[in-house]
C-alpha cells in the first residue's frame, strides 16, 4: 500500500500511471459505450462516443483519494467536483434536464466555496463582510465555469486544447504560492487530457461529454479559488488563461438575451459555433483557442514575473486580452454577416 500511494505521489515517475489509464479508459469509452446523436447544437453530422471525459477524471480521482487519507480537507473540499463528474456521466447516459443539473451545480458550488474561503487558515485576515463578499463571488464562478465550460465543448480537441494549456501556465501559479495540492491536481489533469486529446483530435473518435466539461470547468475554477485565497496576488490568473472561453459565453449570452431568445435553449450562435458553421475546419479553429490561451498566458507571465503586478493591479493584463477577443468577434461577425 505504502507503495503505490509513493507511485502516485511522486510526480516524477507517476506520469506513466495517468497515461495508463487515460489511454485504456479513451480506448474502452471510444468502443461506442455511450453515443452521442447530432441535435440542434451539435456540430458533428455522425454519432460519435462521448462520456470520455472519465478517462481523465479516473486518474485525478485517484490522487485524490490518496491526497484526502493525508489532508481531510483534500477529500472535503475536491469532493463536488467528482459528485459532479459523476452526475455528468449520469448525464451523458440519459438526458438529466438542465433544471436538476443547474440544482447539483449551485449545492456544489455553495459547498466549495463555504469551505475554501470560511475554512481556510489563510482567508483569516479577512473580515465577515469580505468572506462574504468573497464567497457569494466564488459561487457564482465556480457555477459560471462548470456550464461556460460545458458550451465551448462543441468541437473536436476544443476544450482539450484549452486545458492543457491552461495547465502548463497554471502549474507555474501552484509554485508560485507553493500549493502542493494545486500543482498536483494540475499535473495529473495535464497528463490525463493529453492522453484523451489523441482521441479527440484532430478528428474525434471521442466526445469528453458533460462528465469531462463540466468537471474541468469546475476543478479549474476550484483551483483558481484555492490558489486566490492562499495568495491573492494571482487572484487573476485562472480568470486570465480561461479568458477567450470566458469571453466567448458572455459575448453570446449577451447577444442572444439582447435578441430576446431562450439563453438556456441549445443553439449554435457561438463564435466558434458560427466559424464552424462558415466552412473553418474543428482543428483550425481548436488550434487558434490554443494560440488564444498561449497569449494570455504570455500575459500573464510578462504582468507576474517582469512587472511584478500584485493583487488588483493585475487587471490591467486583461485590457490586451478584451482586445484580441474583441477583434476576434468582430472577425466572425464580419465574415458570418451577422
Amino acid at each position: 500500500m505504502q507503495i503505490f500511494i509513493s507511485t502516485v505521489l511522486n510526480f516524477s515517475s507517476a506520469w506513466w500511471l495517468v497515461v495508463a489509464i487515460s489511454f485504456f479508459t479513451s480506448f474502452y469509452m471510444s468502443r461506442a459505450v455511450i453515443i452521442d446523436h447530432p441535435n440542434e447544437r451539435s456540430l458533428h453530422k455522425k454519432p460519435i462516443p462521448r462520456g470520455g471525459g472519465i478517462a481523465f477524471v479516473l486518474p485525478i480521482f485517484l490522487l485524490y483519494i490518496v491526497l484526502s487519507i493525508y489532508d481531510p480537507f483534500v477529500f472535503f473540499t475536491f469532493l463536488p467536483a467528482f459528485l459532479l463528474a459523476a452526475i455528468g456521466f449520469w448525464d451523458d447516459c440519459s438526458n438529466l434536464g438542465w433544471k436538476k443539473r443547474f440544482f447539483i451545480q449551485c449545492i456544489c458550488s455553495i459547498w466549495v466555496s463555504a469551505i475554501i474561503v470560511f475554512f481556510m487558515g489563510s482567508s483569516c485576515s479577512l473580515g465577515l463582510a469580505g468572506k462574504i463578499c468573497l464567497f457569494v463571488v466564488g459561487v457564482f464562478w465556480l457555477i459560471s465555469l462548470a456550464n461556460i465550460y460545458n458550451f465551448m465543448d462543441g468541437i473536436d480537441g476544443n476544450a482539450s486544447i484549452e486545458a492543457i494549456m491552461v495547465c502548463l501556465f497554471f502549474m507555474v501559479v501552484a509554485m508560485q504560492v507553493h500549493s502542493f495540492i494545486a500543482y498536483s491536481f494540475t499535473y495529473y489533469i495535464l497528463f490525463g487530457v493529453a492522453i484523451f486529446l489523441a482521441f479527440n483530435f484532430p478528428k474525434a473518435r471521442l466526445f469528453m461529454g458533460d462528465v469531462g466539461s463540466q468537471f474541468l470547468g469546475f476543478i479549474f475554477g476550484l483551483l483558481g479559488l484555492l490558489t486566490a485565497v492562499i495568495n491573492w496576488d494571482y487572484f487573476f490568473a485562472m480568470p486570465l488563461l480561461l479568458f477567450n472561453f470566458i469571453f466567448d459565453a458572455g459575448w453570446t449570452i449577451l447577444k442572444r438575451f439582447r435578441k430576446g431568445e431562450n439563453i438556456f435553449q441549445a443553439h449554435q450562435t457561438h463564435l466558434y459555433q458560427k466559424l464552424v458553421i462558415y466552412g473553418y475546419k474543428h482543428w483550425q479553429i481548436s488550434l487558434l483557442t490554443g494560440l488564444f490561451v498561449l497569449f494570455q498566458g504570455g500575459l500573464f507571465m510578462f504582468g507576474a514575473f517582469f512587472l511584478h503586478l500584485k493583487s488588483w493591479q493585475g487587471i490591467i493584463l486583461f485590457i490586451p486580452a478584451i482586445m484580441v477577443q474583441l477583434i476576434y468577434a468582430f472577425y466572425v461577425a464580419h465574415k458570418t454577416k451577422e
